[in-house]
């Protein structure tokens, strides 16, 4: 696979080897909804949502976005796609 993804809060940019959206018990105030990179033997947060259904819309984004890259990469044309997908903030 190999995205690139730019955390929620614009603090990290980091290579994906998977990803994954999982319901935590969240503290007070904090979205419960989280989408976790993994990448070598360590996963981390990059993003919080309040409902699973835009967890999972998030998720279907990103997806959108590998396969129009490995589209792209291998029948370049014109045109460009960017390999860091950004964490929408809501």
């Amino acid at each position: 696979m190999g995205i690139w993804i730019k955390s929620q809060d614009k603090m990290t940019v980091i290579k994906a080897s998977m990803l994954t959206a999982v319901n935590c018990i969240a503290e007070i105030n904090e979205p419960p909804y989280r989408i976790y990179v993994f990448f070598d033997k360590h996963e981390i947060n990059v993003a919080a949502y309040e409902t699973r259904e835009r967890a999972m819309e998030v998720l279907d984004y990103i997806q959108t976005r590998i396969e129009d890259y490995e589209r792209f990469k291998l029948f370049p044309g014109d045109g460009y796609i960017n390999p860091v997908f950004e964490m929408p903030a809501e």
